[in-house]
């Protein structure tokens, strides 16, 4: 009920709220703008928004009034801390899939992998049932996640996260010297070309990044609830102070859980870390390799408009394909 009435307010606020500009005077968005005890309340601001607010420069100095304006967030874009990784001559990538499917739809999944991918691995982190983990056919590579972080219904509020995934995958994959790259997917994701790895690797050459995904902005200033709710856990922050090497120790930065693909000591580098708390998947993969001094970066704007967490893309996969789509999610119903 409460999720369906925050929805008709987001919609009457696209309809009828203030509009929220930016310097320039183009509209952002729109929010429902309310005073109360002091603050400002922004009611039904979309959660694809991630604005930040600020001082609109004043062109004649006056002291009894200042005015604020917004500003869309950014792609992160900094530098690497520390030496530059060594690059491997040659890249095989694994493609470690987050699934809770039942063993004949994950048959189909992985058959569907290895046939656009034959020189990848394919590997399945499995949250489902014990016994649909059992019952996988004979030649999957698979390991169960035991973790509860992982089996959270209200996903954002509860924080569900992927670092026991990310530390499982990582100890399976101690007996496959030979992986460079790991792409961390969720089992809706559907490939749409062949070779999808190696053009994920090749995203992170031309970005020069350790870690690139979907949906990336640098939340920093901004008052999207993800960091809002963050900002809250006072040990998570003393955490990322003491483990940053960045000159900006509180900076946050988000991507879209669904896909992202890694170098293999970026992805170490996370599995080892102890956080005294949950931080929410869209914000811990690339918060913390940010402050663990790699570089995060997007993936291609082209490829970010078939990667979405609203509504189901499979009934325009082939359009999207016709586009140039490399992937598409969510498509729940594929498999």
């Amino acid at each position: 009920m409460l999720l369906t009435l925050s929805r008709w307010l987001r919609k009457a606020a696209a309809v009828a709220g203030r509009r929220l500009k930016d310097y320039q005077g183009r509209t952002l968005d729109r929010a429902f703008v309310f005073p109360w005890r002091g603050r400002i309340l922004l009611l039904g601001l979309s959660p694809q928004s991630h604005l930040r607010p600020v001082g609109v420069p004043q062109k004649r100095l006056t002291y009894w009034v200042q005015a604020l304006c917004w500003e869309q967030a950014e792609a992160p874009d900094f530098p690497r801390n520390g030496r530059q990784p060594e690059r491997p001559p040659a890249s095989k990538v694994c493609h470690v899939i987050i699934t809770h499917l039942d063993a004949a739809r994950n048959g189909r999944m992985v058959a569907e992998w290895k046939r656009l991918d034959p020189e990848a691995l394919i590997l399945l982190a499995h949250g489902g049932s014990r016994e649909d983990f059992e019952s996988l056919p004979q030649g999957v590579d698979a390991f169960y996640v035991e973790d509860p972080a992982l089996r959270t219904r209200d996903h954002a509020r509860e924080k569900q996260e992927y670092l026991g995934v990310i530390k499982a995958a990582a100890t399976y994959l101690r007996d496959f010297p030979d992986i460079s790259h790991i792409h961390l997917l969720e089992y809706d994701v559907v490939p749409m070309v062949s070779g999808l790895g190696q053009k994920l690797v090749a995203c992170l050459i031309t970005e020069d990044a350790d870690l690139c995904g979907s949906g990336m902005y640098d939340l920093t200033g901004t008052v999207h609830p993800h960091l809002l709710s963050q900002a809250d856990d006072q040990a998570i922050g003393a955490f990322l102070r003491n483990l940053s090497c960045r000159e900006d120790k509180g900076r946050v930065l988000t991507m879209l859980g669904c896909t992202s693909i890694w170098t293999r000591a970026c992805f170490e580098s996370i599995a080892r870390l102890e956080p005294p708390g949950r931080i929410y998947l869209e914000i811990a993969s690339p918060t913390l390799a940010h402050h663990l001094g790699w570089r995060v970066r997007p993936l291609p704007e082209a490829q970010n408009r078939s990667l979405t967490f609203y509504g189901d893309l499979g009934d325009q996969a082939d359009a999207l394909a016709n586009q140039g789509a490399w992937m598409i999610h969510p498509s729940k119903k594929r498999w």
